[in-house]
């Protein structure tokens, strides 16, 4: 394996190193050309000399097929990031000024301030909202006395109105049954009065008459008679007329005046109550309107006092001062520094709890379906290369990440979260990691390089040596790993398998390495299985990355 090692390394292709580009014209570009195409075309010639002289020399380069544990695995690159935060925000409204703030880095204690922003525009507002609020309460008060005038008014109002119609209906009442019934028999009574002086006139006039004419009486008294008669008369005629006066125009007319009075004096109250209901409306909904402007006016002082009260930042719990938030605003390019400009809701710091630490790795498309919540993993850190961590997969997102998709279209990476366990007191948020995800451990099954396994008119095949020379045999893989895919049949343990597609006699060169379905490659490769794994700093160095059968799955990229 040694010697497989070496002519790997030798089988790898240097890079043609290209002339210096000159402007020399048109015929300058062409002789560039040529040379660069001259040297292609050596170095494949070479190529071809080298893989003749190993195969007749039978150091063809191969892999005895082995058995053992088998690693699945996905490796990402991430970010390590808190596992509890807290983010702390500007809670200004629109655009606020930093004017002081803490150092990034410091460790920070619960109360201690860490951003100041301007309040001079906020504390001007809150000055005027001060004076409004003052208005708006000198309003409500006098609104509500000016309520309680109305109200003794309209009381006293309806108060007279209904007084003055008790009033009419008890002249109605006294005159009908009273006043009004005692002067008709008051005129009655007269004119009976009269009636009976008359009638005893007369009888008196007809004894003086008979005493006049018999000489006992004289004439004057004779006409004194006469005249009582007519007095009688005429008192009689003045009593009747009176009765008729009171029963035919002074009682009616005196009757209809009264009931005009009460009825006049129900419409004025009704008018009372009506206009002390239309004047208590108007005072109140007046209260209600100051009432409700009194309650804006406070809302917006009560806004204002907190607004500056916000200008002062102070910490909610001790932490690590990190500048920003996680996520970035497209396009935005100021730093978080004093004089920045910095708008409502937008992240300052954040004060993230590093005694529990996560990496946030971006998994590929092609590989977050095999990725679960729950899965154990292997972390390293870029700034402790020797240390190993475990960890388990905690999350895994639903939709790509959009920032990641906005600058380029064609790459869909997910966020996954993962736990960090061990000591984590020396790890500080931001830095870079590697995420071992490990898919599935395979206990005792045969398996070989991925470089050993080529598709043949859409089938798996393996170049087997034997004594009498190579052999293409069908095989059936498993699951792979970027180094080693499992071998379920078709292969036996200790068969050499070559790790290219040689042309075999009568078979055109139609064969091709197996395709893998995930474009992107990475650095770093899974734990190697036993026995003779190659180290995975010399895999990482190779530039022959072979893909992955297509009837596994790609582990790693």
């Amino acid at each position: 394996m040694e010697s497989g090692k070496a002519m790997k390394i030798n089988l790898a292709r240097e890079p043609v190193a290209k002339p210096p580009r000159r402007k020399r014209g048109r015929k300058a570009a062409l002789a560039l050309l040529a040379l660069v195409l001259i040297l292609l075309l050596a170095g494949a010639a070479n190529g071809r000399l080298f893989n003749r002289k190993a195969k007749d020399s039978g150091q063809a380069l191969t892999y005895a097929v082995a058995r053992g544990d088998l690693t699945i695995a996905v490796t990402e690159s991430g970010s390590l990031q808190a596992q509890r935060s807290v983010s702390i925000q500007s809670e200004i409204m629109g655009m606020a000024t930093i004017i002081t703030i803490v150092p990034e880095g410091t460790y920070v204690q619960k109360g201690e301030l860490l951003v100041e922003l301007d309040s001079s525009e906020l504390t001007q507002r809150l000055n005027e909202q001060k004076i409004s609020f003052e208005r708006a309460q000198g309003d409500s008060t006098q609104a509500k006395a000016s309520l309680e005038i109305q109200k003794s008014e309209s009381e006293s109002r309806v108060a007279a109105a209904e007084l003055d119609l008790a009033q009419a209906q008890d002249e109605e009442k006294r005159y009908l049954e009273g006043d009004g019934p005692q002067e008709t028999r008051q005129a009655l009574a007269e004119r009976t009065l009269a009636l009976e002086k008359l009638q005893r006139a007369k009888d008196k006039l007809q004894w003086t008459q008979k005493l006049y004419e018999k000489g006992y009486l004289t004439e004057s008294e004779l006409k004194g008679d006469e005249l009582s008669v007519k007095e009688a008369e005429i008192n009689v005629t003045g009593f009747t007329e009176k009765v008729r006066i009171i029963e035919q125009y002074k009682f009616p007319m005196e009757t209809r005046r009264l009931r005009a009075k009460v009825e006049e004096a129900k419409r004025k109250l009704d008018r009372a109550k009506a206009e002390a209901a239309a004047s208590l409306a108007k005072s109140e909904a007046d209260l209600r309107a100051k009432d409700a402007t009194l309650q804006v006016q406070k809302r917006n002082l009560e806004k204002y006092e907190n607004q500056v009260a916000k200008t002062k930042i102070t910490a909610p719990q001790p932490g690590l001062v990190v500048y920003g938030g996680r996520e970035r605003y497209w396009g935005q390019d100021n730093p978080i520094q004093a004089g920045t400009k910095v708008h409502e809701r937008q992240t300052i710091i954040t004060l993230p709890d590093t005694a529990a630490m996560m990496v946030e790795a971006k998994v590929h498309e092609t590989a977050i379906d095999r990725v679960k919540a729950g899965q154990e993993t292997n972390i390293t850190i870029d700034a402790f290369p020797d240390r190993r961590y475990k960890g388990k997969v905690t999350k895994v997102a639903v939709m790509p990440d959009g920032q990641s998709r906005w600058m380029n279209p064609d790459l869909k990476i997910y966020p996954t979260e993962v736990s960090l366990d061990g000591e984590v007191s020396d790890l500080k948020p931001g830095m870079s990691a590697k995420v071992e995800i490990i898919v599935a451990e395979l206990k005792n099954v045969l398996y070989a390089p991925v470089q050993a396994v080529s598709v043949v008119e859409g089938k798996e095949h393996c170049y087997v040596v034997t004594p009498t020379g190579n052999e293409k045999r069908a095989v059936t893989v498993g699951l792979s790993n970027e180094s080693f895919v499992e071998i379920k049949s078709g292969l036996k343990q200790g068969e050499k398998v070559m790790l290219y597609a040689p042309v075999l006699p009568g078979e055109k060169k139609s064969v091709k390495p197996a395709e893998d379905k995930k474009d992107k490659q990475d650095a770093a490769g899974p734990p190697v299985p036993p026995p003779s794994p190659p180290p995975a700093q010399e895999r990482a160095k190779s530039p022959e990355r072979r893909k992955p059968a297509a009837g596994g799955k790609a582990g790693d990229r």
